[in-house]
C-alpha cells in the first residue's frame, strides 16, 4: 500500500472539515447580519447605587458609548438616560466571522423619590461609566430608594 493510499482517509476528513467550517462561517454570517439589522437595542442597565453625605450616587456602565451620544433628563418623578452605541470601524459584512456586539439606541428610565431631591450636579462620564449625583434633603430617617428601579419606557 502506498503512502498516498494510506493518507487518503485523512485527506478526505480534512476536506470534510474545511467544508463544515465554511458552512459554519456562512451560517454565523447570516445570523450576525440579522442581529445587526436591529436599530433599537435592549441592554440591561448595569449600575451601582449608593448614598454618601445626603447625596444619592448612580454609576451606570455604558460600554462603547461616546459622551456626546448620551442624554440625561431629570424630571420630578424620573431619571431618563438615552444614548447610542455606534460601531468604531465599518468593515464589509463578509469580513466578519462573528458579530455579537449590539449597536443602536437605548433608553433607560428610573423612577425616583421626588420629595427628597434638592439639586443635582452635572453628570460625569469617564471610561464608559456615567456618574450622576442627586443631592437629597437631610433627614433623621432612612432614605427610601426602594423605588429607584429601572422601568421599561
Amino acid at each position: 500500500m502506498t503512502t498516498e493510499k494510506m493518507l487518503e482517509p485523512l485527506l478526505q476528513y480534512q476536506r470534510k472539515m474545511e467544508n463544515d467550517l465554511l458552512e459554519i462561517h456562512k451560517r454565523t454570517q447570516q445570523l450576525a447580519t440579522e442581529v445587526n439589522q436591529t436599530e433599537n437595542i435592549t441592554l440591561e442597565p448595569v449600575y451601582d447605587l449608593y448614598i454618601l453625605e445626603n447625596t444619592l450616587h448612580m454609576e451606570l456602565e455604558l460600554p462603547g458609548v461616546i459622551e456626546k451620544d448620551i442624554k440625561v433628563e431629570l424630571t420630578p418623578t424620573s431619571l431618563k438616560i438615552k444614548g447610542k452605541v455606534q460601531r468604531v470601524k465599518r468593515l464589509p459584512e463578509d469580513a466578519y466571522l462573528v458579530q455579537n456586539r449590539k449597536y443602536g439606541t437605548f433608553d433607560y428610565m428610573f423612577t425616583i423619590p421626588s420629595q427628597q431631591i434638592l439639586s443635582h450636579e452635572t453628570p460625569e462620564f469617564h471610561h464608559g461609566i456615567l456618574h450622576l449625583k442627586l443631592h437629597l434633603e437631610p433627614t433623621q430617617d432612612s432614605i427610601d430608594v426602594s423605588n429607584l428601579q429601572p422601568v421599561q419606557s
